[in-house]
């Protein structure tokens, strides 16, 4: 199953991107900040997707994807309307 974490290159994203690989997982790491998550996906040996958070952009990024975790912040400006 291909999941996707968003918001990997945050605070709560890294953490949980880290303990992910620990545990011998791999999400694909996602946020609207490419450079950031490049380069903790060369780190960590994992797929990364950036994007902005538009219906079209969202559509694209999550082809082949069966599940998000979502960890970016905050909440309030980052949530589907």
């Amino acid at each position: 199953m291909s999941w996707l974490l968003y918001g990997a290159n945050g605070y709560t994203g890294e953490l949980t991107a880290r303990e992910a690989v620990r545990r011998g997982l791999r999400p694909v790491l996602a946020a609207r900040n490419a450079a950031a998550v490049e380069r903790l996906g060369a780190e960590l040996g994992l797929e990364v997707r950036a994007f902005e958070l538009s219906p079209a952009a969202i559509a694209t990024a999550l082809r082949g994807v069966a599940l998000v975790l979502h960890c970016a912040g905050p909440f309030s400006a980052t949530r589907s309307r």
